[in-house]
């Protein structure tokens, strides 16, 4: 029997809406619908884009500040081994990011635009 897929919405705001309840919901009942074994899907409202992954890793993330014996760390590389191998770099430093911006992608920091 085929799991049912629960759809929630995620705000700008940080809220998640549950599509099927009509109501704001909280990562604690993500987390007891992902344990009552039903799939989710969340979608950005703005953007559109499918974010369940980030919000899986959030739940992840959290459960593993709560209780550092959430998961074990052959657990979680089980997981990373599963996921696509990342490029020659992750993303970069959202500090580095900024200061690209502002001087023009030059990388000296100065502020001068390019």
């Amino acid at each position: 029997m085929e799991s049912k897929v629960r759809r929630f919405i995620k705000y700008q705001n940080r809220k998640i809406y549950d599509k099927d309840n009509g109501t704001y919901t909280t990562m604690e009942t993500l987390i007891s619908v992902v344990h009552g074994g039903a799939d989710i899907e969340v979608v950005d409202d703005r953007t559109g884009e499918d974010v369940t992954v980030k919000i899986l890793a959030r739940v992840l993330y959290d459960m593993s500040r709560v209780n550092n014996n959430s998961f074990s760390g052959a657990e979680l590389c089980r997981i990373i081994r599963k996921a696509p191998a990342p490029g020659a770099r992750l993303k970069r430093p959202r500090k580095a990011k900024r200061l690209a911006e502002v001087d023009g992608g030059r990388g000296t920091g100065d502020g001068k635009a390019a």
